[in-house]
């Protein structure tokens, strides 16, 4: 027979220690930030115990998908620019591409310095991040990026897209910009359970004062955090460009906020351990390393930026974001892309070849191999520069070709009259090229001749002196003329006559 003591308490010991090993394999990290938490409720606690294990792998390259923004420039004037969200959103996007396995066409850059199209207005924004829904796939990656304004009024964090108007109020706030609430529940919709966040979004305060602070808040760091245990996803991290209560730097040099240039340079392999991996503990820790150091020599000590990431679901130091200096493929099997013999490294590689070429056949060809490809607008914009600039380049040697022809012309012209040309002649000319090189010597001719008979009066005598004749001119070709001795000159036995 069993006791039933020792059966209890043996069954007493394995649900708690499911519930200690649950419990643990779900770390809620927060990386250089100290952050405000909520006790777990009981629901909460009970949903911990069915959680799997922290993913220590992003989904294959196929799943990866991205929504960058950078806005520097606003519609709204009392929203002062910025100088480098714009750049810090496409060199985020290529660095994603080329170190961190994302699909060349499952990048969507949205920044100030694209095509109407690619602006970052709120519709776009919007509007592309509700497409995402149906694009990503229920067991891929979201990472959103976001460099530009943000802002906070009455407890409510807002970002700010290009077309955003700033107010105090509320309700007009949530008509112009984009609240952290409605992003959070957007991300949420599409379903995909992994995501990621890059915020770089406070920076000087937005309403047209370029020195005045702009700190992180709260209200931000809560908008952004997901709930793993209730399964809002299966795991994210948030990565923020400076503390609660700091503001973050742009870096003057480099056309970019630090936050983004660090985030780079550690893809790029900064933040490598000796496998020549990027880590996501690894990433972050560089950015708070980086950061922070490059202010101080930058800017001063008086300035601080210290960037802090909230992490669940992931075992950050296991998750390999990058490797760029993987010795093998066996090696970086943890990451399903992100080596340089990735095709996106090699189209990139294509790019760099021939971005500053003049030869139109280079962007054609690129075309041919990548018609969809990231670099694919700015191919076509360089080679319609190029046929316009051809084009433009025919008409004016044609034009050049009939002009040389027509001064031809009209130099002959002008040479045949200009010593004995008369009055018919020199208006010929005139009516033929009224604005030609000679137009004003013609005319100055004309008048010359004219004052030469105007107000004159010619006289002469016949051959044998018993005739003489007397004309007067007047203006306007006007004459009258007198005949004396002899027989009368003129019909009907008149010795006068007046006429023009």
């Amino acid at each position: 027979m069993i006791s039933r003591k020792p059966f209890c308490l043996r069954s007493l010991l394995y649900v708690a220690a499911l519930f200690v090993a649950s419990w643990a394999a779900f770390p809620s990290l927060t990386f250089g930030q100290t952050s405000p938490a909520e006790s777990p409720s009981p629901a909460t606690a009970d949903s911990r115990q069915i959680q799997l294990e922290p993913q220590k792998t992003l989904p294959p390259r196929a799943k990866r998908w991205a929504l960058v923004v950078g806005v520097d420039k606003y519609i709204d004037p009392q929203i002062s620019p910025l100088r480098g969200a714009a750049n810090d959103a496409r060199t985020l996007s290529e660095a994603l591409v080329k170190y961190a396995g994302f699909p060349p066409d499952q990048v969507i850059l949205l920044a100030t310095d694209q095509p109407v199209e690619r602006q970052p207005t709120r519709v776009n924004l919007l509007r592309r991040l509700s497409n995402l829904a149906a694009a990503v796939p229920k067991d891929g990656l979201l990472l959103i990026s976001f460099s530009g304004h943000g802002m906070e009024r009455a407890g409510h964090a807002f970002l700010l897209p290009s077309d955003a108007q700033i107010s105090d109020q509320i309700s007009f706030l949530e008509d112009t910009a984009i609240s952290v609430n409605r992003m959070r529940e957007l991300i949420k919709s599409t379903g995909v359970p992994q995501v990621m966040v890059l915020l770089d979004a406070c920076r000087n305060d937005p309403g047209g004062r370029a020195d005045a602070p702009n700190p992180l808040t709260e209200t931000y760091v809560q908008g952004f955090n997901f709930d793993v245990r209730n399964r809002e996803v299966q795991a994210f991290a948030t990565i923020y460009a400076t503390g609660v209560g700091q503001r973050a730097y742009e870096y003057t040099e480099r056309k970019q906020g630090y936050f983004t240039w660090a985030i780079v340079e550690g893809l790029k392999g900064a933040a490598a351990n000796n496998q020549g991996e990027v880590t996501l503990a690894e990433l972050i820790k560089f950015v708070q390393d980086a950061v922070p150091k490059r202010i101080a020599i930058d800017l001063g000590s008086g300035k601080q930026q210290r960037p802090f990431a909230t992490i669940e679901g992931y075992k950050a130091e296991e998750l390999v974001i990058s490797a760029p200096g993987a010795k093998s493929t066996t090696e970086s099997a943890s990451v399903p892309s992100g080596t340089f013999l990735d095709p996106a490294a090699i189209e990139l590689s294509f790019w760099e070849t021939i971005k500053s070429s003049t030869n139109p056949d280079d962007f054609k060809a690129y075309l041919e191999k990548y018609p969809d490809g990231q670099f694919a607008v700015l191919a076509r914009n360089r080679l319609k520069s190029s046929e316009d600039a051809r084009s433009a380049e025919i008409s004016r040697s044609t034009s050049n070709a009939a002009d040389a022809q027509n001064a031809l012309a009209e130099l002959t012209f002008w040479s045949s009259i200009k010593e004995t040309g008369g009055r018919d002649e020199l208006r010929a000319y005139l009516k033929k090229y009224p604005n030609g090189t000679f137009a004003s010597a013609a005319r100055s001719r004309l008048r010359e001749l004219d004052e030469s008979i105007d107000d004159s009066i010619w006289v002469g005598t016949s051959p044998g002196g018993d005739k003489f004749y007397e004309f007067k001119f007047s203006k306007g070709g006007v004459f009258s003329g007198t005949f004396f001795g002899g027989m009368s000159l003129f019909a009907g036995g008149q010795n006068k006559l007046d006429g023009t």
